[in-house]
């Protein structure tokens, strides 16, 4: 037996790739960035999470748990050791500061003093597991002893900082001394891409859902439950609530979103992979949007406006949630006039400029005369929205 090492503390290393390590028995050590955040794990040799049930909040406890700072001596044998490792912190743009490192450490894996291994990439881009991958080679790592895999994890979670609020909801910080406390749902799927067994070890974490193409389940997620959960973020500031599940309590919020996740992400997704899984069918997408839904109005889950709508600049991005997932539908040739009124909210309750949002969008490689007639386009679309927001004001005043 090898052993599993976590890169990043956060709710889905902890509520999710630390208790699959803990399943199947692997020795578990989890590197950070913060030494404070490692020497009050390092100390308990535990952790607690907060998972939110239908019904109420339980918590789970991850034992013999080792953490190190990426800095320190013992961060590189333990990734020497491992033949699971799963990286979960907060953008691929982090990728670069601990690259050395993993990359050091498939050195010393190509001249035998590890097993190989798989590296999971947790973070939200369609492209994580090849910049890993990339960043690693870039500096020395082996290709042949690993495999840096995406993943498609729709479990949703948070981490809370602030004490009070820790307090009055009854949470358990994640340690002793820590002042954290990582909240996740009970939803457990996670996609994973198919390893290549010459440069993986035998086995996996458990219960991972494979296939061969994991770029059908990719855009589900980014053009179904990312946009719809972004633009109830964005629909709740519009409104003055809190959390995602106050949105889904205004009837007029919850039919935009809803109906925009079935009848055009739904729609669009069926014209490409129609066949392809249970999932891109009219009744296999209908299913999932009831129990998406129900998922996210859970109360106990505290999914807070703010921190979903949180990084603008990304999520109006030219090819994601929201603008992307309107440019899925067109070129599918099918209308989306609900996910542009939800774009037309986001904006609104960003207080983004078009002008900003042009500019973004051609600096990221959007070719400018698409950018021009998707904004023209745009204006076109202001006064049915201006309608439906009247009568979401009246739905809820503000």
């Amino acid at each position: 037996m090898s052993g599993f090492v976590g890169i990043g503390m956060g709710a889905i290393q902890a509520g999710l790739f630390l208790p699959r390590a803990q399943e199947v028995g692997l020795p578990r050590t989890v590197l950070v960035r913060r030494p404070a955040q490692a020497e009050a794990i390092a100390a308990a040799g535990a952790i607690k999470v907060n998972i939110a049930e239908a019904d109420g909040l339980r918590r789970f406890g991850v034992t013999d748990l080792r953490a190190a700072s990426l800095s320190d001596a013992a961060a590189l044998p333990a990734l020497v050791a491992a033949d699971q490792i799963a990286v979960a912190v907060s953008s691929v743009l982090d990728y670069p500061s601990f690259a050395p490192l993993l990359a050091a450490a498939m050195r010393a894996k190509a001249s035998g003093q590890g097993p190989k291994a798989v590296i999971y990439a947790s973070e939200n881009d369609l492209d994580a597991a090849d910049l890993l991958e990339q960043a690693i080679l870039a500096d020395g790592g082996d290709r042949a002893v690993f495999q840096a895999v995406d993943t498609v994890i729709g479990k949703m979670s948070r981490t809370l900082r602030d004490p009070e609020e820790i307090a009055a909801t009854g949470l358990q910080p994640g340690a002793p001394g820590l002042p954290e406390a990582w909240l996740v749902e009970a939803y457990d799927d996670i996609f994973v891409s198919s390893l290549d067994p010459t440069r993986t070890p035998g086995g996996a974490l458990p219960r991972l859902l494979k296939t061969d193409d994991l770029l059908p389940f990719e855009q589900a997620k980014l053009n179904g439950h990312n946009a719809a959960h972004a633009t109830l973020a964005y629909l709740g500031r519009l409104l003055g609530l809190r959390f995602i599940s106050d949105v889904l309590a205004v009837p007029v919020a919850r039919e935009l979103v809803f109906d925009a996740f079935v009848h055009e992400t739904g729609a669009a997704l069926r014209v490409r992979y129609a066949g392809t899984a249970d999932l891109f069918s009219e009744v296999g997408w209908t299913a999932h949007a009831d129990a998406l839904f129900a998922r996210m109005a859970n109360p106990w889950l505290r999914d807070d406006c703010d921190r979903v709508g949180r990084d603008t600049a990304r999520k109006l991005g030219w090819n994601d949630r929201l603008v992307g997932t309107i440019r899925l539908v067109e070129e599918a040739g099918l209308p989306a006039p609900r996910w542009r009124r939800a774009l037309l909210a986001a904006i609104d309750a960003t207080g983004v400029h078009l002008d900003t949002l042009a500019t973004t969008w051609r600096a990221g490689g959007a070719n400018r005369g698409a950018v021009t007639a998707f904004l023209t386009s745009l204006q076109d679309d202001r006064g049915p929205y201006e309608a439906w927001r009247r009568d979401l004001r009246q739905a809820v005043p503000v």
